[in-house]
């Protein structure tokens, strides 16, 4: 099949199309620079009305002050003359004030209510002025201050107020208008970025035009190619051109040519290759088979060229799927514990040098961290030098095996551990030998033989209850049963006979059989046991019905016998007891006590003992007892048990505890204590009652409770104290007394009556302590309180009036500054305008400055009324008045608590802490997060950031005033945003501190208590 090609002309085609692109890009051009020209010309326009009503606003306030201040003057005035320069002034600022209002009016933005309200405000003033001013004249002085005082704070204040919510009202349509601009930028761009589309559409639709006309006659070539991969062997082209396609077809047709004549030796060579790999595969899959397995891999390693390779069977030994990785030496020795790594790369070079095979078990850690233990071998191939060129080995997964060897290890060392250490007899007997094979060391001290002599004897040699045929009888029965618990009789190396209890379990290993037999010495058990049934009937009934804990103990201290009055005081139940010892239920401190008594009882010496000790109770409480302990002598007058006596004295004992302790209580008190009788004479003062009075200890004891007092004491006092006294039974109050030496001085006393079932007093109580000294400090301190107040106040008129006469100048120069640098850019030089900026700058820190001043000197100081404060609300608002920018986010964690604080004085924290980590933040993409948590007496707030860090060294000084970090041409910081946090934190009762490094970020806390 042939297929027809042309000429095709690229260059001209290609000509036109960039010519095209080029006038739609000049196009494009003209467009962006004409709509940001128009941008730029309505976001000045949209600037001018909301500037002029911040401004006059501005004026407004600041020439209120003027008035205010002004007026005051006109009232205090002591000449007309004076009166009339300073009305001449006055009337000149109302004129400037009616001149803003209406600039305001003109540039009308909107609060038209507060508008109205501020100039009926200064009318309303104006008219009142006139009134005082006129009974200034008339002399009535007096009234027209009372005028002034409340000119000042109804309407000019008034006027303040609605000035402040115009300018508020004006920056927020300042921040509206910045809104619009941005909105008409976004506008202008999404035009421009239309035009610029539109321009890539075109230059594609030229692209892909051109790239059809060059593709086309590649597509034939293409096409016919494809068809010779399908076998189409006799696919030609046919050309009409004479260009470079026109050449390529020639040489692809002589190809097709070549190619049909070499296709049927290929056939061949294939056929025979593909029988070859079908064996091949067959070997190998047989292969991965069998090492899966066994658990066993191959390797090979190319020395020369570093390559590695690995059967299927090793890539699932070191955790990986067949063909996963590429495998490299480097990976092979990553993959080997740290602990075997250099171990393996040794062994490797001894083999590479011929110093020793490769032999090796190590461990490996695979991709999932699960650990195996492997057993390589290897063998290195030498070139004709007797140079390692390649090694090739296998690899043995031995993890099972090892952790088996490991568990039968350990179990073996456990069982060996309770064999050697066990308190009882224990020996094994082999069954086939008929001979003991081993025992502990008990098993041998028990007996008395040493372990040579045990090794030699049988059994029957030491078994004195049964023959040896009977031995022999009872050793198939125990067999036959597998086992089983049994009690005899052994004779010791020494002939003395032992009872014993015998525990025995026959055990089958392979063809052999074993017995494991415990045995345990009861001789002074079963002795014991007799001697209780000769002497029991003799003491039962007495010991049973007696009302007292009775209690019979053996020498290790474990209870025999006990009565039901023991299992009342101790609460538990006669089987609980018998199951138990005297350490049970005696304090563990107090175990130790008397012990060289019982030693002196069990040893015949001593007859019996009595002792106060604690126990426990069952339920867990201590009972205090007497206890009565008394040998019990059998007929050979050998002492085999103690006999106890329990008496509860808990009640008694916690009574005379109480009674001690209540007694040094009141001994030991800071507060003066005395008791006074039904006759009014003190019968009891402790130490602090005598030396408050200045007597010695006993010196006040007998005498009339008058002498504690001024003779001139009112009867009064003395009446409402006794009438308090019946009639509450109780009197608190202040109280004149005197001291031993005369020197008098007040106490402040409370009295409580001690009264007998008639109502009668018996005793009178009283406590008292000296406030002499408070009295004296409180009378300073209202002083102190008063000259505080009346500082307070002048310094927030003098900090208001001042920061704003200091503010207006600064505004004027700023505004100037601006308006220099709008007018006259085109006559700067980039010097100039640097200065200017840098002029504005400074304006703009010295009206920080001011402002931080300002609110250094309210903090604290504003706190009329605490109200509960959401702090997430206060955050939430203080970040959006940030408006933080785009590469800085701010979020919330968790939720935030809700204080008892000031909502300004929080925000005032909130605003300093994160303004500061938006402005000092040097990263890209900045986090700062707010989170609180739980102290229990505070809540800890956290401000944190990932922004430049602070030097442990700088931490303090961050928190004084003026102190900043960077220089001030670099950031604009007045220093005052965490002083005047600290100020107010600690206010509150809280702390504020910095937790940070450089270069790490910042965490700032602080804490607020609940």
């Amino acid at each position: 099949m042939a297929r027809s090609l042309r000429d095709i002309n690229i260059g001209p085609r290609l000509s036109i199309g960039f010519a095209l692109l080029f006038i739609f890009l000049f196009a494009l051009t003209l467009f962006s620079i004409n709509a940001m020209n128009k941008l730029s010309e309505q976001t000045t326009a949209l600037y001018k009305h909301p500037l002029a009503v911040s401004n006059a606003a501005l004026r407004i306030e600041t020439n209120i002050l003027k008035i205010n201040h002004v007026f005051k003057n006109i009232i205090s005035a002591n000449t007309l003359s004076e009166i009339e320069r300073e009305s001449s002034s006055l009337y000149l600022i109302e004129k400037e004030v009616i001149e803003d209002f209406g600039i305001i009016d003109k540039f009308f933005l909107g609060e038209r209510e507060n508008y109205k309200i501020a100039v009926e405000s200064f009318s309303s003033w104006k008219t009142a002025r006139d009134e005082a001013i006129s009974l200034i004249h008339s002399g009535h002085t007096a009234d027209a201050a009372r005028i002034a005082e409340g000119i000042s704070v109804e309407h000019l204040g008034a006027v303040e107020l609605s000035i402040e919510i115009l300018e508020d009202f004006a920056q927020k349509k300042a921040l509206e208008y910045i809104n619009v601009s941005e909105q008409v930028r976004k506008t202008t761009l999404n035009r421009i970025y239309t035009v610029l589309i539109l321009s890539i559409v075109i230059s594609v639709v030229f692209a892909v035009y051109i790239t059809r006309s060059i593709t086309r006659p590649i597509e034939v070539l293409v096409n016919a190619a494809d068809r010779i991969g399908k076998g189409e062997l006799t696919t030609d082209i046919e050309s009409t051109s004479h260009d470079e396609i026109g050449r390529l077809a020639g040489a692809f047709n002589k190809m097709t040519i070549n190619l049909a004549a070499s296709h049927q030796a290929l056939n061949k060579e294939i056929k025979e290759r593909i029988t070859i790999n079908k064996t091949l595969k067959e070997s190998q899959r047989r292969l991965n088979e069998a090492q899966k397995l066994a658990h066993l891999g191959s390797w090979e390693w190319d020395i020369l060229t570093g390559k590695v390779d690995w059967s299927d069977e090793e890539y699932r030994k070191f955790g990986y799927k067949p063909g996963e990785v590429s495998v490299t030496f480097d990976l092979f020795k990553n993959s080997i514990h740290t602990q075997d790594r250099d171990r393996v790369i040794e062994a490797l070079k001894n083999a590479l040098n011929g110093s020793e095979p490769y032999d090796i078990e190590y461990r490996i850690i695979q991709p999932g961290g699960e650990e195996r233990t492997i057993w390589a071998q290897g063998e290195v191939s030498r070139n004709s030098r007797g140079e390692p060129v390649k090694m090739i080995g296998t690899g043995l997964d031995i993890t099972e095996k090892k952790k088996a060897e490991e568990a039968l290890r350990e179990s073996e060392e456990k069982f060996r551990g309770l064999f050697e250490q066990s308190p009882d007899s224990v020996m094994i007997y082999d069954f086939t030998l008929n001979k003991i094979v081993d025992f502990n060391p008990r098993f041998q001290e028990t007996l008395g033989y040493d372990r040579e002599e045990i090794e030699l004897l049988d059994i029957p040699d030491f078994e004195a209850k049964e023959s040896p045929d009977e031995f022999k009888k009872h050793l198939s029965e125990i067999v036959q049963q597998g086992g089983g618990s049994f009690e005899s009789r052994y004779r010791k190396k020494n002939g003395e006979l032992i009872d014993v209890l015998i525990s025995s379990r026959v055990v089958r290993i392979g063809e052999k059989t074993f017995g494991l037999a415990i045995f345990r010495d009861i001789t002074d058990q079963k002795k014991t046991e007799t001697e209780l049934k000769e002497s029991e009937e003799r003491f039962r009934k007495v010991f049973e019905d007696s009302p007292l804990g009775k209690v019979l103990a053996d020498r290790s201290g474990r209870y025999i016998k006990v009565n039901k009055a023991l299992t009342a005081i101790l609460g538990y139940s006669q089987e609980e007891l018998l199951s138990m010892n005297i350490a049970d239920v005696t304090l563990p401190g107090e175990i130790t006590h008397n012990s060289n008594i019982i030693q002196e009882i069990w040893s015949g010496k001593r007859d019996f003992f009595t002792a106060e000790k604690r126990y426990l109770h069952r339920n867990g409480s201590v009972i205090w007892g007497q206890i009565t302990v008394s040998p019990i002598y059998n007929t050979d007058g050998k002492v085999i048990y103690t006999l106890g006596q329990l008496q509860d004295i808990t009640a008694r004992k916690k009574a005379e505890e109480e009674r001690a302790l209540l007694f040094l209580a009141v001994e030991t008190a800071t507060e003066a204590i005395n008791i006074v009788d039904d006759k009014v004479m003190i019968i009891y003062a402790n130490d602090a009652m005598n030396n408050l009075f200045g007597y010695e200890k006993g010196e006040l004891i007998g005498r009339h409770v008058s002498v504690l007092n001024p003779p001139d004491l009112t009867e009064k006092i003395t009446a409402d104290i006794v009438t308090s006294l019946e009639q509450n039974g109780a009197w608190t109050g202040e109280i004149p007394n005197i001291k031993k030496d005369g020197t008098e001085f007040v106490s402040h006393a409370t009295a409580t009556a001690m009264k007998d079932d008639s109502g009668r007093i018996n005793y009178v109580i009283s406590t008292q302590h000296d406030i002499t000294h408070r009295k004296q400090t409180e009378k300073k301190l209202d002083s102190y309180l008063r000259q505080l107040e009346k500082a307070n106040s002048e310094l927030s008129d003098f900090a208001y009036i001042v920061s704003h006469d200091l503010k207006e100048p600064l505004r004027a120069v700023h505004s100037l500054a601006k308006w220099i640098i709008e007018d006259y850019a085109d006559r700067f030089d980039a010097e100039g305008k640097e200065k200017m900026h840098l002029l504005m700058g400074r304006v703009r820190r010295m009206n920080d400055l001011v402002e931080g001043i300002l609110q250094y000197s309210r903090a604290g100081r504003l706190i009329i009324e605490k109200n509960k404060i959401d702090l997430n609300q206060i955050a939430a608002e203080v970040i959006n008045i940030l408006h933080p920018p785009r590469h800085v986010r701010v979020t919330i964690d968790g939720t935030l608590p809700t204080v008892q604080c000031e909502r300004t004085s929080m925000a005032q924290i909130f605003q300093n802490l994160i303004g500061n980590a938006i402005k000092y933040m040097d990263k890209p993409e900045g986090d700062v997060h707010i989170s609180a948590s739980d102290e229990k007496e505070a809540w800890k707030i956290c401000v944190s950031d990932n922004g430049p860090g602070i030097r442990e060294k700088d931490h303090e000084r961050i928190f004084q005033m003026f102190r900043v970090l960077q220089p001030r041409d670099q950031v604009e910081a007045s220093g005052v945003g965490l002083a005047v946090v600290k100020k107010i934190v600690e206010m509150y009762g809280g702390k504020v501190w910095v937790e940070s490094e450089a270069g790490k970020g910042s965490r700032f806390y602080f804490t607020i208590p609940k």
